[in-house]
C-alpha cells in the first residue's frame, strides 16, 4: 500500500499498513504486535496528514518524533551482547563503547542505529546501518547533527567534527582511553552540513575530521560560490568559532581511509593511535598546503604541547601574577601546586591528588583558586551540597547507565556527571564543614565513594552511577583541624597559605591597586592558566617512570608512611563519665595512598616546570605539603623530639606551645606508639619506627 511521504518513517521501521480509511491508515502495532482476534485487523491508527498515531490495544500514542523515540527505546531494551558483538566484529569498535553509547539493534530490519536529536532534545531521525552497507537516515526524516546534546551541554571548547557515527564512536573511545578531552559530533554525510548548524559551534575550537576521499575534502569554487565537503563545514562555522583546523591525511593512506580504521588498527596501543591522529591536524585545508614547505613541517595541533609551552609557560603565568598580586615564595608555590594538581589528573593510576589550601580569610587561597574559574579543564564551585554532587533530577524512567541519566534524553545536572577527568575547584570548603552534621557526612560519604573510583546512589525513580576520576582543589580555613572529618577518610593533602607580616603593607597596596586597575590583568592571568592547562604531556607509564630518580623513591616512601602515621585520628569521648577515654583503638593507614598522592604531585610539578626528572627543589616542596598535611601540633612535637629526648616542660619551651596541649598530644602519640618514655625517665623520645622514617625521608 502506498503511503504519503509524511508516514515514510513508519514504513521504514516495519509498520505495514493494511487498511486505509478516511483520514487514517491502520496497521499492526509495532510495539505490542496485537491484532483484533475476531477480524484480524490492526489496532495501530496513524493520521495521514499529521503522523499522529494511537494504538487501541497498548495505548501508546504520539507523533512521528515520539514514534522514533519509542522505536529506539524498545529496540535498545531488546539489544543484547550477541547483537553488539556482531557489530564489533564487523566494525572493530569495542563492545564497551557500543554499550556506553547505547547503540540499538532492530531485529526485524537487521539495522544498528542511534537517535539524532534537535535542540529541543526531540528525536528527529534514527541514523542506521545494515552491516556491509552504508550508513543512512530514516526515510522521510530530516538529517541532523549526531551528538548535538553533548555539544549543547558540555563546556569543553574543543570539538571534533566527524563524517558518520562510526567514526564518532571510534574517536570517542580513543579520547576516553587516552584521557583526552573534547566533544565529538558527526554529520550524516560529507556534504550534509546545514547553514543553521553554524552558530552551534560559537566560541569553539573545531577540528574537521572528514574521510580521506574527494567527498571528504570537497572543493571550493570561488567563481560559482560553491563549496562541498570539509570546505563547506569550514564556510558554515568559521564566523562563529574561535578557530578551525583540518585532519589532513598523508598521501600514503588509501582512498576512503577514515578515523575508525586508524583507531582500530592501533587500538592495542591507543596512545600511539592518538599521537598519530593529532600529528595529521593542520590549521589549513589539505588543498591549501599541498606542495608547500608547510606540508612537510610538523603539524600544528590545537593545544599542541610545543606551541602551548611557548605561549603559556609557567614563567609567563608568574610574571602576569606579579603585576596583580604581591607574590611571596609561599604564594608562588601555591600556584605551582594548584597547576600540578590539575596536570596530575591524567597520570595513570588511582589515588588522585585532592589538595586543601589552608589559610585564614584574605590569605590568598581564593586568589589562587580563582585562576581556574574559566578553564574548561575545571569545574569551579563556591561550595557543595549532597544534592549538587548527585542530583536525582531526570531519573524518572528506570535505571540509568553508568554516569548517565535514566534515559537517553534526560540531562544529568549532577557535578559528578560533569567533573570526570577534570579538577573540581571549591572556593570555600569551610561552608561544608559548617553545615548540619547529617548533610556534612552525606557530602563526605559521596566524596569518599567518588575518590575510590565508583559511586552509585539510588533514588525513588532510578539511580545514578559514576566511574570517577578527578582532582580537587579547595580553600579552607584552619578551622578544619577542629572538625571531625573521619567520615571523609584521609584523602586530602594540605598546603598552608602563610601571611607574611613583613610584606603586609605591600600586599595591601597591590590589593588596592588591583581593585581599580587589575581587572584586565586578572583576566589575562586566567587566560594564561586556561591555555597552560591545554598543554598535552606524555603520560606514558615508562616516560613518567624515567622522571622518577631512585633517590626520590627511597625518600618519598618513608615520607608517605610518616604522613599516614601522624595524621591518624585518635577519637575520645568528649562528655559523660567516659570523657577523655578512647572511642576505639586507633590504627594508622598503610601509607600507600599518601605516597602515591605525593609522587603524583611531584610528577605534576616536574611536568609543569618542564624538568627532565624530579629534583631536590621539587622534593623540598613535597616535604612542605607532607608536613602541612599532619596536624601542626604533632608536627612541632615530632620535629623537636627528632633532635633530642625532652620532658613535657622542655617540649613546651622548644615547641612554643602551652603545656596542656603538649600533654594531650603526647598522650595521643603514645597511644599510637609513635612516642615513648625514655626508660624510667620523665623525658620522651620517638619510637624506632618514626625515628627511622623521619631520617630516611631527610626531614
Amino acid at each position: 500500500m502506498d503511503v504519503p511521504k509524511k508516514l515514510h518513517p513508519f514504513a521504514f521501521w516495519g509498520v505495514h499498513f493494511t487498511e486505509n480509511i478516511v483520514d487514517e491508515f491502520i496497521a499492526t502495532c509495532p510495539f505490542c504486535l496485537h491484532d483484533d482476534s475476531r477480524t484480524g485487523k490492526g489496532h495501530f491508527y496513524v493520521n495521514k496528514k499529521t503522523g499522529a498515531y494511537d494504538c487501541k490495544s497498548c495505548g501508546t500514542q504520539g507523533g512521528i518524533k515520539q514514534f522514533l523515540k519509542t522505536t529506539y527505546l524498545t529496540a535498545l531494551k531488546e539489544t543484547n551482547e550477541d547483537h553488539l558483538r556482531k557489530f564489533t566484529k564487523a566494525k572493530g569498535i569495542p563492545l564497551p563503547t557500543l554499550k556506553a553509547e547505547k547503540v540499538a539493534y532492530h531485529s526485524s530490519s537487521n539495522r544498528y542505529f542511534l537517535p539524532v536529536y534537535d535542540i529541543q532534545n526531540n528525536v528527529t531521525d534514527l541514523r542506521n546501518i545494515i552491516l556491509g552497507r552504508k550508513e543512512i537516515s530514516t526515510g522521510g526524516c530530516n538529517v541532523g547533527l549526531i551528538g548535538l546534546p553533548e555539544l549543547l551541554k558540555e563546556e569543553n571548547e574543543l570539538v571534533y567534527i566527524c563524517e558518520g557515527w562510526s567514526d564518532a564512536l571510534a574517536l570517542r573511545w580513543l579520547l576516553k582511553r587516552t584521557r583526552n578531552s573534547g566533544i565529538v559530533v558527526a554529520t550524516p554525510g560529507a556534504n550534509s552540513f546545514k547553514d543553521s548548524w553554524g552558530n552551534l559551534f560559537t566560541g569553539k575550537k573545531c577540528i574537521i575530521c572528514y574521510d580521506n576521499d574527494e567527498a571528504g575534502y570537497g572543493f571550493h569554487d570561488k567563481e560559482a560560490n560553491k563549496v562541498t565537503g570539509s570546505f563547506k563545514v569550514d564556510a558554515r562555522i568559521k564566523n562563529y568559532t574561535e578557530s578551525v583546523s583540518f585532519l589532513c591525511w598523508p598521501s600514503l593512506f588509501k582512498k576512503g581511509y577514515d578515523i575508525r580504521e586508524l583507531v582500530i588498527e592501533k587500538k592495542k596501543i591507543p596512545e600511539t593511535a592518538y599521537k598519530t591522529f593529532i600529528s595529521f591536524i593542520k590549521p589549513k585545508h589539505k588543498f591549501d598546503i599541498e606542495g608547500t614547505t608547510e606540508e612537510k613541517e610538523t603539524p600544528l595541533f590545537i593545544g599542541d604541547k610545543h606551541t602551548a609551552k611557548e605561549k603559556f609557560s609557567l614563567d609567563n603565568i608568574i610574571e602576569i601574577a606579579k603585576d596583580v598580586y604581591q607574590l611571596s615564595p609561599n604564594f608562588i608555590n601555591g600556584i605551582k601546586l594548584a597547576l600540578a594538581t590539575n596536570v596530575s589528573i591524567k597520570i595513570p593510576g588511582n589515588d588522585n591528588v585532592w589538595l586543601f589550601f589552608v589559610g585564614p580569610p584574605a590569605s590568598g587561597k581564593t586568589l589562587i583558586l580563582g585562576l581556574f574559574e574559566t578553564s574548561n579543564k575545571c569545574i569551579w564551585q563556591s561550595t557543595l551540597t549532597s544534592k549538587g554532587l548527585i542530583s536525582g533530577y531526570g531519573t524518572g524512567q528506570g535505571a540509568p547507565t553508568t554516569g548517565g541519566a535514566a534515559n537517553s534524553n534526560s540531562i544529568d545536572p549532577s557535578i559528578l556527571g560533569q567533573v570526570n577527568n577534570k579538577c573540581l575547584v571549591l572556593k570555600d570548603f569551610t561552608e561544608i564543614l559548617e553545615k548540619h552534621i547529617s548533610e556534612r557526612n552525606e557530602v563526605f560519604s559521596i566524596l569518599r565513594g567518588a575518590y575510590d573510583g565508583r559511586i552509585r546512589k539510588p533514588f525513588g525513580t532510578g539511580f545514578r552511577e559514576y566511574i570517577c576520576n578527578f582532582g580537587i582543589l579547595a580553600g579552607v580555613t584552619p578551622a578544619i583541624r577542629a572538625y571531625d572529618t573521619t567520615s571523609l577518610g584521609e584523602r586530602f593533602l594540605y598546603y598552608n597559605i602563610i601571611n607574611n607580616p613583613q610584606i603586609a603593607e605591600e600586599v595591601q597596596e597591590k590589593a588596592l591597586n588591583a581593585q581599580l586597575l587589575g581587572s584586565k590583568k586578572s583576566k589575562d592571568l586566567q587566560k594564561a592558566v586556561k591555555g597552560f592547562l591545554d598543554i598535552e604531556y606524555d603520560m606514558n607509564g615508562l616516560s613518567l617512570m624515567a622522571r622518577i630518580p631512585k633517590w626520590f623513591r627511597d625518600k618519598v616512601k618513608p615520607l608517605g608512611r610518616l604522613v599516614a602515621c601522624l595524621r591518624t585520628t585518635v577519637s575520645r569521648f568528649e562528655y559523660g563519665h567516659r570523657q577523655g577515654k578512647l572511642k576505639f583503638i586507633p590504627i594508622s593507614e598503610a601509607g600507600n595512598r599518601a605516597t602515591i598522592q605525593l609522587e603524583k604531585l611531584a610528577l605534576g610539578l616536574c611536568l609543569i616546570e618542564n624538568k627532565k626528572e624530579i629534583d631536590e627543589e621539587i622534593y623540598a616542596l613535597i616535604k612542605v605539603v607532607a608536613m602541612d598535611t599532619i596536624n601542626s601540633f604533632q608536627t612541632e612535637i615530632i620535629k623537636v623530639l627528632a633532635k633530642a629526648n625532652l620532658s613535657q616542660t622542655e617540649l613546651q619551651i622548644k615547641a612554643k606551645t602551652r603545656l596542656e596541649y603538649i600533654t594531650a598530644y603526647i598522650e595521643d602519640l603514645e597511644t599510637l606508639k609513635f612516642v615513648e618514655k625514655n626508660g624510667n625517665k620523665e623525658s620522651y623520645q620517638l619510637t624506632k619506627l618514626i625515628k627511622d622514617l623521619w631520617k630516611r625521608a631527610s626531614l
